[in-house]
This record gives structure tokens, sequence and C-alpha cells, in this order.
């Protein structure tokens, strides 16, 4: 593997060799693995070292972080106005990419209970790191726990892990370790954080006795009080700071692997809660839609455009449902807005929708917002779906958020007219507006 040529990051020379250590330790031991049988195997496993450098390579990633933090700051701080090159080449990153792939494998996913967090097999994101490790995985006598040939660490719990690491991308500038974490490793830091601060403790626990509770005798649950919060805070600013495409991504993953896995009901319903906290940011509801619609040319189908509408128009968990409607529904309403600009002026008038019944015509309020040209658009299709379906199934609540908003402005706009029509009966205000 190349080195980096720059002597400005010595740690980063250090990394690459232990990256390249470990990697040649899981090459050689899956070739002796593969030249005797299960009995040789045992032999081989007794021979192999006992634990990989995870503990050095977060150490050194760490290292990184502050010498590239450290290359910027003198590099702002300098005469010359020129452009400062980034810190971290293609052939560091991979390297970073690849140490961090390890360091997730041998030390964060072994720590995370069952149905919490992405299989391995979905999640590494090093071409070379994913080949070795599907070479041992292969082994027969490995096939069924790989992770028991190399057991995490002794020196790290996921706590520590999960600080250490949102400690770095809380640092976070371009080019660097911290960024390289938040783009491959919120996927494990996610599952990590809710593991560890949210999930339930027996109502027997005792907190102030042992602050710490193990699924499974296993799998380390925070119980202390404090620490609890100080975790639950790592995760809201590690989810603020996140790519709302990215965050659509792994929750969604993380879900999808729980329910194949049947995996605990507390994880799915935070997943999903989460989920709809990213909609809830600005231009939350378009990144939604666009990541479920994907790259499908054929359009929207029935079944994807409900799915849409039931994911839009479901509030999270222990939220109220008036909060979260006014903070979606606007980004619903204003996906279909196209169809409102382009539909003829003569179809849009205050006498055929009264906005105080509540049992009328709610198909004709959406009708206002829609037109075939603008429905046919992705992200205004699955709108206009959403806010028919709404209109079906809560026609209180569409009027409330869809069509009173609308509506609305345009009466108080004819009543402002009528009342300079009752002061001046000899001039006509709406003909003159028009």
């Amino acid at each position: 593997m190349e080195t980096h040529v720059s002597p400005d990051f010595p740690s980063l020379n250090e990394l690459l060799e232990l990256v390249t250590f470990t990697l040649d330790t899981i090459k050689d031991a899956v070739k002796r693995l593969s030249k005797g049988g299960i009995s040789a195997d045992h032999a081989v496993l007794a021979s192999l070292p006992t634990h990989l450098p995870m503990v050095p390579i977060l150490l050194h990633l760490e290292a990184i972080q502050q010498e590239t933090t450290d290359y910027y700051y003198q590099a702002d701080n300098s005469l010359d106005n020129e452009r400062v090159p980034d810190a971290l080449g293609l052939r560091d990153r991979q390297a970073i990419v690849q140490a961090i792939d390890l360091f997730v494998i041998f030390e964060v996913h072994p720590r995370l209970a069952p149905g919490v967090g992405i299989p391995l097999s979905k999640r590494v994101n090093s071409e070379a790191v994913a080949q070795v490790f599907q070479a041992l995985r292969e082994q027969p006598l490995l096939s069924s726990a790989s992770a028991t040939v190399w057991p995490p660490s002794g020196e790290l719990d996921l706590e520590q892990i999960a600080l250490r690491l949102t400690g770095i991308i809380a640092r976070r500038q371009r080019g660097d370790v911290a960024s390289i974490l938040a783009e491959k490793a919120v996927a494990d830091l996610i599952p990590s954080l809710l593991q560890l601060s949210y999930a339930p403790l027996p109502p027997t626990h005792d907190c102030a006795k042992d602050p710490v509770f193990w699924i499974h005798r296993n799998y380390m649950v925070v119980a202390d009080p404090d620490r609890r919060i100080e975790l639950r805070k790592r995760f809201t600013r590690l989810f603020d700071s996140s790519n709302a495409f990215v965050l659509l991504e792994t929750l969604t993953s993380l879900l999808n692997a729980s329910l194949d896995t049947r995996g605990a009901k507390w994880f799915r319903t935070l997943c999903s809660r989460f989920l709809s906290r990213v909609m809830m940011r600005p231009n939350g509801v378009h990144v939604t839609v666009d990541f479920i619609a994907g790259n499908d040319d054929d359009g929207l189908d029935a079944a994807k455009l409900g799915r849409i509408a039931n994911l839009l128009l479901t509030p999270p968990a222990g939220m109220d449902r008036s909060e979260y409607y006014a903070k979606v529904v606007p980004q619903i309403v204003a996906m279909a807005i196209p169809a409102a600009t382009s539909s003829s002026s003569s179809s849009l008038n205050s006498s055929s929708v009264d906005p105080e019944d509540e049992h009328g015509d709610a198909k004709q309020m959406v009708d206002y917002i829609m037109d075939k040209a603008a429905s046919q658009e992705r992200t205004a299709q699955a709108a206009v779906f959403a806010l028919q379906t709404m209109a079906a199934n809560d026609t209180k609540a569409f009027v409330e958020y869809v069509a009173n908003p609308i509506l609305l402005p345009i009466k108080r706009w004819f009543d402002e007219r009528i009342d300079e029509r009752k002061a001046n009966p000899t001039v006509d205000p709406i003909s003159r507006a028009l």
C-alpha cells in the first residue's frame, strides 16, 4: 500500500502500517485455515495472535485528526491567500476507511445486541476489507461466529468507543478523519448510541448499585442517569449534524435489519421515530420522497405512493400530532404548489369551497394545488397523493393544515375589497384590482 508522501502527518504512515499488518494477518489466517480440516483448524487458531491492533488504530485515528486540525489552523493563519490543499489525498482516505471498517468489524459490531445494527455484509465500505472478511467467514470453523477469532479488546467498552468517535466527529473540518467518520461510521454510531442510552432497563435494576446493565450478559446498556443523558446529547448532536439522506439510508437499513432478525421492538420504535424527525427538517419531506422514490424511471406505483403517504402522515411516537403536522404538511403542500401556479385562475374561486365546511368536497380542495402535468413529477405526484390520503382519512386536519392556509388569504383579500366597497359604494374595488 502506498504511503503518504507528506511528513506533516506521521501518524498516517503508522496507521497505514497497522492496516497492512491487520489485513495480512487475516489473509494469513485464511490461507492456513484453508489447508486443513476442522481438527487442524483448532491448532491454527491457537497459533494466531490473540488480538488485532484495534486500540492502536483508534489512537492513530485520533492523532491524525489532531494533525490535520493543526494543518488547517496553520494554513488559515498564514499570509498566503491561495486555496489550502486538502490535508488527505485519495489513498490516505482509502486507508482511513479501511481502518474504520476494521475497527467496526472487530470492536463495534460484536458489542451490538442481536437486531441492533446493520449486518456486516451490507455495512463494510472498503472492498479490500470486505474481501478478506468474507474469506474469513467462509471458513467452516468460523462461519457461524467469525468475531470469536479475535474478540473485542478488553481495554475498551462500547460507551468509551462511542464517546471517542463522536468526539472526533465534533471536530469535523473538510477532508479530515472526522468528515470521513461522519460519512462512513454513522451507521455504526447510531445503533451504538441508541443501545447505550435508550435500551429499556429492567424495573428491578438498581442504577445506583450498578451503573451498567448487560443485555444477555454480553451487550452493554448504560444505566446511570447522568451518563445516559450525556450519551443522548451525543446522539442528538450526531443526528442534527448528519446529512438527511445519510440518516434516511441508515435508519431505513437499521429498521429493515431489525425486522428481518426480529430485533427488539424498542429499537424499531426509535428508528421509526427518528425517521419522522428527518422529515421535520427544512426540506426534509422532499429528501424523504426522493430517497423512497429512488431512480425508478417507471414512476411511482400505488404501493410506493401509499408507503410514502403513510410515512409522511404518521407522527413519531410520543409527538403531538399538531406539532408534527405544522412542520410537515406545509412542506407537502409546497411540493404540490407547481400545480397551483399552472392551474387556470378560473378554477380557483372562493365561492366553490367553504373552508368552514369540514364535510365538504375535500378532493376539490386538493384540485386547487394540482394539475395533471405537475402530478407527473415524482415529488408533486407523491405530495398530491399524500394530501388526497389526508383529505380522505382526516378531513378536519386537512381543512386546518391545507385548505385554510391556501384559501383564507384569498377570502381575506375579498373581504377587504368588500369593506372598501361599503365605505365607497361608487367605486368597485374588486374590478379595479383585477
